[in-house]
Order: C-alpha cells, then structure tokens, then sequence
C-alpha cells in the first residue's frame, strides 16, 4: 500500500511507464493484488517511498538490495542488484527473489 499510494501521488512521474491502462488500475491490478510479482516500477516505487519516510525517521534506509538465487535473473547477470544503482553504502533492505516472491532478509 505505502508503493501503491506514493506512485499514486507522484503519477506524473510514473505514470509515461504504464501501458495499456491508467496509473490507478496498474496500482490495483499489479501493485495492491496477491499473487502478482513486483516489477521494476513496484521496486523502484518502494524504494523512493521508504526515502521520503527518511525525513521523518532517520533510522529508515532509502535503498534496498534484490539477491537472486537465479544468476540468470538478475538485470546485471550477477548475484545482487541495488535499488537505486548509485548509492555508496550497500543496503539495509534485502529482498530475496525467487520466480514469482521475494522474500525478506535480515541480516545479523
């Protein structure tokens, strides 16, 4: 809900990546059902979600890693792929993915 509501209200920046529906029917369909993967838009999305909360609770990250068990599946070809690409320090928001679910990682 926190992705669905942020990309809501920041449409005019996603909404030129949606095709064949609107900003709002991507959100209900794609973001806020069960059993839907999370696409690059939905990842991006929570990411820039969670560094708008960084000013009201500095504790929270702004940047989140996707581990792949398939080498093949990450957009690099390499085990791990940063959300955005550019940040210095590595995540504190791992996410697991396996075809079709992410799982949450927490690291001791």
């Amino acid at each position: 809900l926190i992705t669905a509501g942020f990309l809501k209200e920041h449409s005019e920046e996603y909404a030129p990546f949606i095709e064949d529906c609107s900003l709002a029917d991507y959100c209900t369909t794609e973001i806020e059902s069960m059993w839907k993967d999370a696409d690059h838009l939905a990842v991006t999305g929570l990411v820039n979600a969670i560094g708008k909360l960084q000013t009201a609770v500095t504790s929270v990250c702004q940047s989140i890693r996707v581990q792949y068990m398939d080498q093949n599946a990450a957009p690099n070809g390499g085990l791990y792929y940063d959300f955005p690409p550019d940040q210095t320090e590595a995540p504190r928001i791992t996410l697991l993915y396996r075809p079709g679910h992410y799982d949450l990682v927490y690291r001791r």
